[in-house]
C-alpha cells in the first residue's frame, strides 16, 4: 500500500480547494476510491472517483536485488578469502575449498567425467535448468548468499550492458553456471562449485587457499602429477587439460550435441 501514498497526497491537495464538501477516501488493493458529497441549494450530490495505479508500479524483482550492504562495497572488498574463524560465511567458503582441494584428483575427475558425460541423469530445457538454480546457494561464494539463478541473470545483464553487440556473450554469461545443477544429483558442492583449475600438474600459486588446502591430496606426492607440466606436454592447449569440476565441461559437451551449437559461440 505504500505505493499509493503519493497518489493519496495528490488527491488531498486537490480536495482542499473543494471545501466545505464532504470527502470520503478509501484505499484498497484495487485502487484509491474517492467520494465527494456536495451540498448545493439544499440538495446533496455525490461523485465517485477511482484511481487504479498501472500494473508494474511494484517491481517484483526488487525482492531479489543483491543485499543493500553491497551497494557501497568497494571493489577491493569482493572475493575476500581471508581467514576468520568467527565469520560463518568465510568458514563456509574455506571449508568448501578445503574439501575441493583435498579430493579433486586426476582419478576423481576422470571418474566424474565418465559418469556425467553419459548424459543419463536428467533431461531439461535451459530454462528448466536455470530455474533449478533458484534452489542453489553457492557455498564457495564469499560475496552473496542469493540463489545462483540471480548470479546467472546478473552476469548476463552486465555482459549486455558492457558488450551490447555480442549477443553470444550474453547467452554465455547466462548459462555459464548451468553445470551446477549436478549438485541436485548426489554431487557435493565442492565437486561442482568454486574456482576451477587443471589437475595432473603442479597446482598454481594463484589458487584460493593454495598455501595449505591441498595437504593430503595424493596427487601432490605423485611425481607424474606434481611437476610444472605433470602429465601434459608444454603448450598442449586448454582443450587437452583435465579440469577439476565437471560442470563447465559437461555444459560444453551438452551444448555441442544439441541444436544450441548452431549459435557458433566463439
Amino acid at each position: 500500500m505504500l505505493i499509493y501514498k503519493k497518489y493519496v497526497k495528490i488527491f488531498i491537495c486537490l480536495l482542499r480547494a473543494s471545501a466545505p464538501n464532504t470527502v470520503t477516501l478509501k484505499v484498497s488493493g484495487t485502487g484509491i476510491h474517492l467520494w465527494i458529497t456536495r451540498a448545493a441549494s439544499g440538495h446533496n450530490s455525490q461523485s465517485k472517483f477511482t484511481y487504479i495505479p498501472p500494473v508494474g508500479l511494484i517491481d517484483p524483482s526488487e525482492l531479489q536485488r543483491p543485499e543493500p550492504k553491497f551497494a557501497d562495497k568497494e571493489i577491493s572488498m569482493f572475493r575476500d578469502y581471508s581467514i576468520d574463524d568467527n565469520d560463518p560465511i568465510k568458514e563456509r567458503v574455506r571449508r568448501t575449498y578445503r574439501n575441493m582441494h583435498l579430493n579433486q584428483t586426476v582419478e576423481f575427475v576422470r571418474n566424474r567425467r565418465d559418469v556425467w558425460l553419459k548424459f543419463n541423469h536428467f533431461k531439461a530445457t535451459v530454462r528448466e535448468a536455470l530455474e533449478k538454480l533458484n534452489d542453489l546457494i553457492d557455498e564457495s561464494d564469499p560475496d552473496t548468499s542469493l540463489p545462483n539463478i540471480i548470479h546467472a541473470f546478473q552476469s548476463a545483464e552486465r555482459a549486455r550492458q558492457e558488450f551490447p553487440e555480442h549477443d553470444w556473450l550474453h547467452l554465455t554469461a547466462l548459462i555459464h553456471d548451468l553445470g551446477k545443477v549436478m549438485a541436485f544429483y548426489d554431487e557435493p558442492q565442492w565437486a561442482v562449485v568454486g574456482d576451477t583449475f587443471p589437475v595432473g600438474c603442479e597446482w598454481g600459486q594463484s589458487i584460493v587457499y593454495r598455501q595449505d588446502s591441498f595437504e593430503g591430496n595424493p596427487d601432490g606426492e605423485n611425481p607424474l602429477y606434481n611437476t610444472k607440466y605433470g602429465m601434459y606436454e608444454p603448450n598442449c592447449g586448454v582443450d587437452n587439460l583435465l579440469i577439476r569440476g565437471a560442470t563447465m565441461n559437461t555444459c560444453i559437451k551438452c551444448l555441442s550435441i544439441t541444436s544450441l551449437h548452431c549459435l557458433k559461440l566463439p
